[in-house]
């Protein structure tokens, strides 16, 4: 679905091994950047979500119902 960003994005199912799944320092620290595919700050929970898609990162709160306009 189109979360915002470049290319359609998928957000983790609520309850996913993926979401937070990585320490702050080390998916920051390897070059991954503090924005997700769709440009969201990340993280934004405990940790950084394992996939290109931040849960709950700046831009999910616009584009998360669906409604663009």
């Amino acid at each position: 679905a189109d979360h915002g960003g470049p290319t359609d994005t998928q957000p983790p199912q609520a309850g996913s091994a993926a979401i937070d799944r990585i320490r702050s320092d080390v998916c920051l620290g390897v070059g991954a950047g503090p924005l997700d595919q769709s440009g969201a700050a990340r993280p934004a929970g405990a940790g950084c979500d394992s996939c290109a898609y931040e849960l709950g990162g700046i831009g999910d709160e616009i584009f998360g119902d669906g409604f663009e306009l």
